[in-house]
């Protein structure tokens, strides 16, 4: 073997792009420093098993969600009720295990349309700038002058009660703000060296819009989507709690919590447990907001 041929890297296997394979190797440091971050994996196995219990909910929940025997009992002094009963004598962990189906998709939903609207407006906004950039950002600006849970409750209101119309208004309120955090991307994406490398080379804007700016402004997308999650999963909660989302006798974590207010003097784990399942469910989704924070950022990441 020649000295030329040594000094030659070796290349892509035969029929792979090497885009392809700089991918790859991406997402496989970044997989391995997700890893490592004990709490993220401990946030994504946890989230995982509300997700799995929630879709599996008919053949693994214990008791109906609805029937009730019209009696209370405490958790664990219960035969068969090991979170015990509400003051209608349904099992509180059947009524976790189906709040969930209501609970997740109500605040999961929200987040990916809003994070999808957002991608376009914040990386047209950012990238081409002038008239259009201003006109879409100072539009979302006047959003910006209402505090987000006052908006997304008088949208609420005027949509009327029902799981559908606390989406459209989780939504509404969302897309300012994941539009700013992409604009922010996407102007910074603009001015840097590989897309004027890219103008130079007289790539059309929207080929470097689609090829340069948007699969950059992606992975911050992916953090702040992950870690709002958390956030609106209270916020549905307290939509049901309001009484303006899923309403009874469907099982909901917000609406259950609710429902135990009547009892707090007598049985106040009716209230307590669903707000800790609330509580949980939001920290193992910012647990895993900031493991891919950390995993994504190259600056972040650690061979």
């Amino acid at each position: 073997m020649g000295l030329g041929e040594q000094l030659i890297a070796p290349g892509p296997p035969a029929g792979e792009p090497a885009g392809a394979v700089e991918v790859r190797s991406t997402l496989r440091l970044a997989l391995r420093a997700f890893r490592r971050d004990r709490f993220a994996v401990a946030g994504a196995v946890f989230m995982g098993i509300v997700i799995v219990a929630a879709v599996a909910a008919p053949i693994i929940s214990p008791y109906s969600p609805l029937v009730g025997s019209n009696h209370l009992d405490a958790p664990m002094f219960s035969p068969g009720h090991l979170l015990g009963t509400d003051d209608q004598g349904r099992d509180i962990l059947s009524r976790i295990i189906w709040g969930g189906r209501s609970t997740l998709p109500t605040a999961v939903i929200p987040v990916i349309v809003a994070s999808a609207v957002s991608l376009l407006l914040g990386s047209l906004a950012g990238f081409y700038q002038g008239w259009l950039g201003n006109l879409i950002m100072r539009v979302l600006d006047v959003f910006f002058a209402v505090p987000m849970v006052l908006l997304g409750v008088a949208i609420a209101g005027i949509l009327g009660a029902g799981p559908l119309n606390v989406m459209i208004s989780m939504t509404v309120v969302m897309v300012p703000f994941i539009t700013r955090v992409i604009y922010t991307d996407a102007a910074l994406m603009r001015r840097s060296e590989f897309v004027q490398a890219a103008v130079v080379c007289g790539s059309s804007p929207f080929k470097i819009l689609l090829e340069q700016v948007v699969p950059n402004v992606l992975p911050g997308l992916i953090v702040y989507a992950t870690t709002n999650m958390g956030a609106m999963v209270v916020f549905a909660a307290g939509f049901s709690f309001l009484g303006l989302g899923v309403q009874p006798p469907t099982p909901d974590w917000g609406l259950m919590a609710a429902d135990g207010r009547s009892s707090l003097m007598v049985a106040p784990q009716i209230a307590a447990i669903p707000g800790v399942v609330i509580i949980l469910v939001a920290v193992a989704f910012n647990f895993v907001g900031d493991g891919l924070r950390d995993a994504l950022d190259p600056r972040r990441r650690t061979a």
